[in-house]
Parts: C-alpha cells; sequence; structure tokens
C-alpha cells in the first residue's frame, strides 16, 4: 500500500502564497476584472467622459483588493493565533487524513477531492466541503513527489488534476 506522511506546519507566507494563488491564479477572472477596470478608468479620463465614472471604475478594483487583503488578514489571525500546531497529513490508497493538533482526525475518500493543483512550492487539495489542504513541497522528500504524483494520478480523473513533472 502507497502511503505518504508528512508533518508539515504553515506560515502566515505560506496562508499568504496560498491565498493568491486561489484569488488570482485559480480563478483568473477575478484579475481580469481588476485590469478591465482600470483599463475603463483611464479609458474614462482619456475620452473626457464624466469623472465619476473614471471614479468607480479606479475605487472597483481597489475595494476588491481591499477586501481580499481584509479576508487574509482575517484568516491568517484565525489560523495562526495561539501555539503552532502541526497538521499530519496522510496520502495512501484510500485518500488523505488530516490530524491537526487536538482536533479529530478527518478523513477525505478520493471521491471527496474537487481538484488537486500543484504548485511550485505546494500541493493544494480542493475538497467538496469547501476546505483547502495544503502539503508544502518542502515538508516533502524528494523521493515522495513521484509517489504522490503517481498516486493522485492513478485515484483521480484527470480532469481533477494539474500536476507537474
Amino acid at each position: 500500500m502507497n502511503e505518504i506522511k508528512v508533518t508539515t506546519n504553515l506560515t502566515k507566507a505560506d496562508y499568504r502564497n496560498i491565498f493568491y494563488y486561489s484569488v488570482y491564479v485559480k480563478r483568473p477572472v477575478n484579475t481580469v476584472i481588476i485590469i478591465v477596470s482600470l483599463l475603463l478608468a483611464i479609458a474614462c479620463i482619456i475620452l473626457k467622459f464624466p469623472v465619476i465614472l473614471s471614479v468607480i471604475f479606479f475605487a472597483y478594483p481597489i475595494l476588491i483588493i481591499a477586501f481580499n487583503e481584509y479576508s487574509l488578514s482575517k484568516m491568517i489571525k484565525k489560523k495562526t493565533s495561539g501555539a503552532t500546531v502541526n497538521n499530519i497529513l496522510t496520502l495512501n490508497d484510500e485518500g488523505l487524513t488530516v490530524k491537526s493538533g487536538d482536533e479529530e482526525e478527518k478523513k477525505y475518500g478520493y471521491n471527496k477531492f474537487l481538484s488537486v493543483r500543484e504548485t511550485k512550492n505546494y500541493f493544494l487539495f480542493y475538497m467538496k466541503d469547501k476546505s483547502t489542504k495544503t502539503l508544502p513541497k518542502s515538508c516533502i522528500q524528494k523521493s515522495d513527489f513521484s509517489k504522490i504524483r503517481n498516486l493522485l494520478i492513478n485515484k483521480l480523473s484527470y480532469k481533477n488534476y494539474k500536476l507537474k513533472g
């Protein structure tokens, strides 16, 4: 039985990187909306439309970014308050098991996976219950990378994963 067991401890920088990936890369529509809004603001200034339109188109992306930063700071404060909590993630033929501090162990069968993304620094497991489980590559032994990829390829539909290598 293939089993990879990893102990992780996410830092504030990890949470920030994961958040930005999820908001701006995984859902590029957010980035497109911000860019289009800024371009419309510039076009309104150049074409001498009423100033209020320029202000609205310029303020909209600022508000989106500010709201995302506020949400991120709340999440980081909640996740990193108190003592450091080590998470133990176990990936095997049955699925993913997560043990976080004193919390009860949570098991996710492969049918509970929405998608899996591999980035430069993380494996991100998006679950159907709207949670994201993160496996930092810095916590994984080099020999386990191919095991993880092979396990995910064999257990998930090709539509549900984007892996590197």
